[in-house]
C-alpha cells in the first residue's frame, strides 16, 4: 500500500462505517482508537485520513461487525443527505442523466481522490469509478458501497424498477449473488475500477423529485465549494496535467514542471509535500496509468 499511503482525502466513508457499528450495539471507539482518528470522527461528515487508513479502517468496521458485505449494506441503506449538496443536487434534477453529471462535476466535494468518468457506450452511458494509479481503488468495503449506494439513489430519484444493465468492481472477492440479486444484473469482479453501465432510455427518467429553482441554488453553492476545493488541492492536479504533456521530453521533469508554475523545483517539492504526496511519486502513479493504457489499447503492440 506504498502509494496509498501518500494519498490524503476527506473521507464521508469512515463516519459511515463508524456509526454502523454503533448502530449494531458495537463501541466504534475502539477502532478510532486503533487508528488514530480524531475524537469526533464518529458524529463528523467526514474524516482527513490516507487512502490506505480508509481501506484499513473499512475492513476493521466490517470484521468487527462479522459482515464481509457491510459497505454494500451500507450503501442500500444509506440515510438522506450522507452526501450533503452534492447528494440534494442530484434529488433535484430533471433527468437521471442529470444527476449523473452532477456526480463527476462535484467529484472533488466526495472525495480529492476519487476519480468518476462517462464512457459512451452502444446503447447506453458507462458511470466508471476509482482512484487513478490504485487497481484495488477504494477497496471492498468502499468500492460496494459506492454500487449499492448510487442503484439506492437512482430507485429513489426513478422509481423501484431502474436496473443496470452491467456493473464491475475493482476487487475480487465479492458475494455475487448478493450484489446481483439486488443490481438486477451481472457484476464482474477483478476490473481495476469500479462502475455501472445504463442504458438511454434509463438516464432520461424523470427524478420524482426534481425542483428547479432548488437546484439553481445548490449548483451555485456546490460550484462554490468545488472551487474552493480544487484551489485548496490546487496543485496536484496541475503537476499531472503538466506531466502529461512533458513527461515524453528530454531533460529534467521536474525542473520543466516546477519552470512552467514559475517557482523553483525545491518548492514545488515543498508544496506536493504539503498535499501528501512527491514528485517522483506523482511520475511513478502517471507512468503506471499511461503504461496500463498503453497494453490495453489493442491497436499498439506490447
Amino acid at each position: 500500500m506504498g502509494t496509498r499511503n501518500a494519498r490524503f482525502l476527506r473521507s464521508k466513508t469512515i463516519p459511515l462505517f463508524l456509526r454502523a457499528l454503533e448502530r449494531q450495539g458495537l463501541d466504534p471507539r475502539q477502532v478510532t482508537r486503533r487508528f488514530g482518528l480524531p475524537d469526533d470522527a464518529i458524529e463528523g461528515p467526514e474524516v482527513w485520513a490516507s487512502l490506505a487508513t480508509v481501506v484499513e479502517v473499512t475492513d476493521e468496521c466490517a470484521r468487527l461487525s462479522a459482515d464481509p458485505s457491510l459497505g454494500f449494506h451500507v450503501g442500500c441503506t444509506l440515510e438522506r443527505g450522507a452526501y450533503g449538496v452534492v447528494e440534494f443536487a442530484a434529488r433535484s434534477v430533471a433527468t437521471l442523466e442529470e444527476a449523473v453529471v452532477r456526480l463527476v462535476r462535484y467529484a472533488t466535494l466526495v472525495s480529492e481522490q476519487v476519480q468518476f468518468e462517462l464512457e459512451p457506450e452502444r446503447g447506453g452511458v458507462a458511470l466508471h469509478h476509482g482512484v487513478p494509479g490504485e487497481p484495488q481503488a477504494f477497496g471492498r468495503q468502499v468500492n460496494e458501497l459506492f454500487l449499492g449506494l448510487a442503484v439506492h439513489l437512482g430507485r429513489q430519484l426513478v422509481g423501484d424498477d431502474l436496473a443496470p444493465r452491467r456493473a464491475w468492481l475493482a476487487h475480487s472477492t465479492a458475494d455475487l449473488a448478493e450484489l446481483e440479486a439486488f443490481l438486477r444484473c451481472p457484476v464482474t469482479l477483478g476490473a481495476g475500477r469500479n462502475g455501472l453501465s445504463f442504458s438511454r432510455a434509463a438516464l432520461k427518467r424523470r427524478v420524482v423529485s426534481a425542483d428547479p429553482a432548488l437546484l439553481k441554488v445548490l449548483d451555485g453553492h456546490a460550484g462554490l465549494a468545488a472551487g474552493a476545493r480544487a484551489h485548496h488541492l490546487g496543485l496536484l492536479p496541475q503537476v499531472r496535467a503538466l506531466l502529461r504533456e512533458t513527461l515524453p521530453q528530454s531533460g529534467s521533469a521536474i525542473d520543466r514542471v516546477a519552470d512552467r508554475l514559475r517557482m523553483s523545483a525545491r518548492t514545488l517539492q515543498r508544496r506536493l509535500a504539503d498535499e501528501g504526496a512527491t514528485f517522483q511519486l506523482v511520475v511513478d502513479q502517471l507512468r503506471q496509468e499511461l503504461a496500463v493504457q498503453g497494453v490495453a489499447d489493442e491497436k499498439r503492440t506490447l
